[in-house]
């Protein structure tokens, strides 16, 4: 049986196959040419030499005979060995949907999806007291950026080892999100967001295991440089995810708590005694037609036709549910609105609006008191300071230090008084409340930001506009 050389794996296979049993190469791209089997050479019958010097003629003879034989294979191996390489028609070869939803859809939204997240985290560099969990948590994000971009350039240009790099960034993204389920389990939005990746990376890792695993000879081509960019780019996402990951117990998770602990107590700090202060101010005061009209609610704004407000929702903001809000005011109810409305008549402060991001960081609350009549001259001498303790705050929530420093001026077009309160733990974190009191009509509005810097609890009180 005659043997011929794979082009493709340079493996030995029968001339009568029909395609390599080592990598699928087509037998199109066989050459019958190439035949293993060395070429018969007749040898001239002793007859036609000479009798006279007959051994020196078949000695020469012998030899031509060997330096044809030589010739022959050395110029068929070079034949061999600049034969290109072809893309195998393999039974996988030409099932490549999966590999092009990747390359045209699934990897450039994953750049564009952590974009908005990168610029975010990079806004808090510079800031004061900025936690170290945000450095990590950006320079993770921007590796990973650039993680996806080689590998996409490896998969376009089927580079080696490429698919493995794929493998290689989901499985930093399990790993990432099992952390923080681990560590945000009291979250609820947190674990639903960290499960979804959870089950997503891990989806993915068994479908690109087994898609390219068949498919592994169609990836041969060799770009050292690629390979030397791509690992260090890996191993600089590994080092920053990992610090990350370590970070998440001693800051987020330690921030979410603290300001779980505040924003859940049914009296806000320095607020329902300032409130009540007002409320009773005004009591002498003939009170007008209650005619409260309930929030809207919608995914891109919150209305308070009370206070005459609007919130443009940040993306990165939920709502909180309607029984998160009743266990926030600590009232109990069976009809939300219906209730809030009596309960906002009778003189009880109550939430209109809870929101508050996935990791727990941001919090956004709007709480509103009805008192009846409100003169502007009983809000011009309310002083909020009087109502705001840094030495009770300190004392309820186990910090190393408090300060309190008002502020005042003009919130939706509407006169305000408030308070910016830092709360640093000996931990060497702090923590940012921003509380705004303003007055419209027969209502007391109360508006709370918390975050881990100035800049972000200013970022979302931009947020706010008036809605009329």
């Amino acid at each position: 049986m005659s043997l011929i050389r794979c082009p493709d794996c340079g493996k030995k296979i029968s001339i009568r196959a029909d395609y390599c049993p080592n990598c699928g190469c087509s037998s199109k791209y066989f050459s019958t040419n190439e035949k293993i089997n060395s070429p018969t050479t007749t040898v001239p019958p002793a007859t036609d030499f000479p009798t006279e010097g007959a051994d020196n003629n078949k000695a020469a003879s012998i030899s031509s005979i060997t330096n044809e034989s030589v010739s022959y294979k050395t110029e068929e191996r070079n034949k061999l060995s600049s034969t290109p390489t072809y893309q195998c028609d393999n039974p996988y070869s030409k099932k490549m949907g999966w590999f092009i939803f990747l390359i045209y859809f699934f990897l450039p939204a994953s750049i564009l999806v952590s974009l908005p997240q990168l610029f975010d985290l990079l806004s808090y560099f510079g800031a004061p007291d900025t936690p170290l969990a945000y450095y990590f948590n950006a320079l993770m994000t921007l590796f990973l950026i650039a993680l996806i971009g080689c590998i996409h350039y490896g998969l376009r240009k089927y580079i080696q080892s490429s698919p493995l790099y794929l493998i290689f960034f989901f499985a930093i993204t399990v790993v990432v999100a099992l952390n923080e389920l681990l560590f945000f389990y009291a979250d609820y939005s947190v674990q639903s967001n960290a499960v979804t990746k959870i089950l997503a990376g891990t989806i993915h890792i068994i479908i690109n295991s087994i898609y390219f695993r068949h498919r592994k000879q169609l990836f041969n081509t060799p770009n050292k440089k690629y390979s030397y960019v791509t690992i260090s780019i890996l191993v600089a996402s590994i080092i920053s995810s990992f610090a990350y990951c370590i970070l998440i117990p001693t800051s987020k998770s330690y921030i979410v708590t603290e300001t779980s602990s505040i924003i859940s107590d049914n009296t806000p700090t320095g607020t329902s005694e300032s409130t009540t202060e007002i409320n009773n101010s005004a009591k002498d005061s003939s009170p007008s037609n209650f005619n409260y009209i309930q929030p809207e609610y919608n995914d891109q704004s919150f209305i308070s036709h009370s206070l005459n407000i609007k919130l443009k929702l940040p993306n990165n903001l939920k709502y909180n549910t309607k029984d998160e809000m009743i266990e926030f005011d600590g009232v109990s109810s069976s009809d939300f609105y219906s209730d809030l409305c009596r309960d906002i008549q009778n003189g009880i402060a109550r939430s209109e609006m809870l929101a508050k991001s996935e990791d727990g960081l941001t919090t956004i609350s709007v709480r509103i008191l009805y008192t009846g009549k409100l003169t502007e001259d009983i809000f011009n001498e309310f002083n909020i300071l009087d109502y705001v303790s840094a030495e009770e705050t300190k004392k309820e929530l186990d910090a190393t230090e408090v300060n309190v420093s008002d502020i005042s001026g003009i919130f939706c077009q509407k006169q305000y008084k408030g308070v910016i309160v830092t709360i640093n733990f000996d931990t060497h974190l702090t923590l940012y409340e921003y509380e705004y009191i303003i007055f419209n009509d027969n209502y007391i509005g109360y508006i709370m930001v918390t975050g881990s810097s100035p800049q972000e609890c200013e970022k979302y009180m931009q947020h706010f506009e008036p809605y009329k």
